[in-house]
């Protein structure tokens, strides 16, 4: 017991504290609205990531962190995490409709996420030029 309550304050004291300022429109009350932290600890998942996007594949929910309001939303980070994007689908699809750019994690800052942060996830493809 006492082994668990240790692995359990190391995982707290290990995690990243971040704070999201949604001020966007985000997720709407639409029930096919939804919006999430994606955590990347390496390049090269940043890389696998992008490459799933931009194929329309389905992202790895391992790495999503859900986040359902606006305002500031307090947010722990998994502990391997170094990068994180916020991804928002706004129909009922696998691939989401919009992300931000991958942002290395400082943490205890704020990060502000304005709706001109969001871009159209067609577009890393190429797809929508």
């Amino acid at each position: 017991m006492k082994m668990l309550l240790l692995l359990l304050a190391t995982s707290l004291c290990l995690a990243q504290n971040i704070v999201l300022d949604n001020r966007t429109a985000y997720p709407s009350p639409d029930p096919k609205s939804e919006m999430a932290i994606q955590w990347a600890g390496t390049a090269k998942e940043v890389e696998d990531d992008n490459i799933a996007l931009m194929h329309g594949m389905k992202q790895n929910p391992d790495s999503l962190q859900p986040v359902q309001t606006r305002g500031k939303v307090p947010i722990s980070s998994t502990l391997k995490a170094a990068y994180f994007r916020v991804l928002v689908w706004t129909k009922d699809s696998e691939s989401p409709d919009l992300h931000t750019s991958w942002i290395q994690i400082a943490p205890d800052t704020t990060y502000i996420l304005n709706t001109d942060d969001l871009v159209p996830s067609v577009l890393i493809s190429g797809s929508g030029c």
